[in-house]
């Protein structure tokens, strides 16, 4: 059996912040996982392939072979959605700030 840790996002859909579920592969463990929470397939399998902005860790390692990838008994699974947002966009730098980034870091065309 793998337990699987559900994200934060999804867990009031799913009713548990993390299932037990069993599989030796992944697919096989995503199928484990709708028969418990249905629904969850959709949010991980897209054509039934992984999600590509979904990343499923497997013992602390991204899983790199898809639904293929082998499960260990006792594994512990996390899925990992992408997160949106970052740095905004503050408009046009002063000349000073453009030449100091340049300096440091090579950034840009030198002004």
């Amino acid at each position: 059996m793998a337990v699987v840790h559900i994200p934060t996002q999804w867990r009031a859909d799913v009713g548990a912040d993390q299932l037990e579920v069993g599989g030796a592969t992944l697919r096989q463990v995503i199928a484990a996982l709708e028969a418990r929470a249905p629904g969850i397939a959709d949010r991980v399998l897209a054509d039934g392939r992984l999600r590509p902005e979904l990343a499923i860790s497997i013992n602390g390692a991204i899983a790199e072979r898809g639904l293929i990838e082998p499960v260990p008994d006792g594994a512990e699974i996390y899925l990992i959605p992408a997160i949106g947002g970052g740095a905004r966009d503050r408009g046009p730098r002063s000349p000073r700030a453009a030449r100091s980034c340049h300096r440091r870091r090579g950034c840009g065309p030198r002004p």
